[in-house]
Formats: structure tokens, C-alpha cells, sequence
């Protein structure tokens, strides 16, 4: 049996010997950061350095606190929400984590506030990231 889907978008992405790398653009009011994003699909939340959020102009600290479960144990993060832009989708009031800690020095582009509203198809041999909004 075939199935087709249609996409809206392609992205170029980059691979590297940790996972797949994503080109986004998340900001808060006037306030931009572009950036490479780990996919990360298994995460609740997309998860930011301390660095990204003080960036954005987040008061770190306001966010709710949460415990963000990881494979080397619990880490403490603050919750915030921004708009998320990956490719010319755009996601308003995305759930995103902030690491309390500076030393968490990636950014890890989680499931919550954009995934759930897309149809996604990854061709990792041509390094290309296909994206439509799930509805279209």
C-alpha cells in the first residue's frame, strides 16, 4: 500500500553525531533569537540555555518552576511562552523551558506548542525537514 502526504514547507537541516539540527527563530515581544534546535521529539517541552531566555528578555526566574526529567536525572527549568517559528510556520504561546542552570548549553526542540499541529516528515538522507500545518 502507498500513502501520500503534501507539505507545505522544506527545511534544510544539518545532522551531526548528537541528532538532527533545525533552523528556528523564537521571540517575545520585539525580541528575536535565531537559532539551530536539537529535534528532539521524546521531550514534553522545548528546552532553552539560561542564555536564550535572557535573550529573549524573560525574566528567567518568573517562570513557573518546573523538574524537567532527563537521562542523567532531573533538571530544574522555568516555563515560559513565546512565539516559535519553524520554517514560515508560526506557533503563538508555545510552552518553552528555561534551564535554571547556565551550565545546560543546548536547545532542544521538544513536542509542546507546534508539534501536535503539524504533519512532519523527516528524509535524514537529504537532510530535509518536511512541514505542514495539520489542518492544510
Amino acid at each position: 500500500m502507498t500513502y501520500q502526504l503534501s507539505f507545505s514547507t522544506r527545511l534544510s537541516i544539518i545532522q551531526d553525531e548528537t541528532g538532527f539540527l533545525v533552523p528556528i527563530i523564537m521571540s517575545v515581544g520585539d525580541q528575536e533569537v535565531k537559532i539551530e534546535s536539537y529535534l528532539d521529539s521524546g521531550a514534553k517541552y522545548c528546552v532553552l540555555p539560561r542564555w536564550v531566555g535572557e535573550d529573549l528578555g524573560l525574566d528567567v526566574e518568573a517562570g513557573e518552576t518546573v523538574q524537567l526529567k532527563t537521562g542523567a536525572g532531573p533538571m530544574p527549568a522555568h516555563l515560559h511562552y513565546v512565539t516559535l517559528c519553524v520554517g514560515d510556520l508560526v506557533f503563538d504561546d508555545a510552552p518553552v523551558c528555561v534551564a535554571k542552570y547556565p551550565e545546560f548549553d543546548r536547545c532542544l526542540l521538544g513536542r509542546g506548542g507546534w508539534l501536535q499541529s503539524v504533519r512532519f516528515g523527516l528524509v535524514a538522507y537529504d537532510d530535509h525537514l518536511f512541514l505542514s500545518l495539520y489542518d492544510e
